[in-house]
């Protein structure tokens, strides 16, 4: 995922639209805020898991921030899927529960298909069949800081940065 300008739906934070047909999540008599809208349309096609048109939602609750390691947190976080896209770019209002501190600013989002590696230190890495001078060029994409700026700020699905490389999400 990669914040762009103009021309995408999916985005983070912000409202969703007006006229999808959804409970908002609740935890705690609260509105859990919007992390996320993803158009599944505006996904490369190689996620056979997800499917293919609607709209996921991704809410989260910022007062109690839960982790969901204990039972009692997993109404602290909530991904709602949507078959029906919306047409309207016209959101609906703020729940009256929702502390308009915990709105997200909305920000636009693209994708694009990467590769992603386990680190070196992870057992999987082992499996990994590369090059000698393609794990050299995968490497030096890290070595330089202002391709950071230029490289996805997140992705669906291959290993995590997040997490050294440890997990497959």
């Amino acid at each position: 995922m990669k914040e762009e300008e103009g021309g995408f739906r999916s985005s983070t934070g912000g409202l969703p639209a007006r006229e999808l047909d959804f409970e908002w999540p609740q935890f705690q008599d609260r509105s859990l805020s919007l992390l996320a809208t993803i158009y599944l349309s505006e996904l490369p096609g190689i996620h056979d898991w997800l499917p293919s048109e609607g709209i996921l939602l991704f809410f989260y609750d910022f007062e109690t921030e839960p982790w969901g390691d204990d039972s009692e947190d997993y109404e602290g976080w909530k991904v709602v899927w949507l078959k029906e896209e919306p047409v309207s770019r016209e959101f609906c209002e703020k729940p009256s529960n929702l502390d308009a501190g915990y709105i997200i600013k909305q920000r636009p989002l693209s994708f694009q298909e990467v590769v992603t590696l386990p680190f070196e230190d992870h057992p999987l890495f082992e499996e990994v069949e590369i090059s000698e001078d393609d794990r050299e060029a995968w490497e030096e994409r890290f070595d330089d800081d202002e391709q950071w700026e230029e490289f996805d700020t997140g992705h669906i699905g291959g290993y995590s940065d997040a997490a050294n490389g440890a997990l497959y999400a």
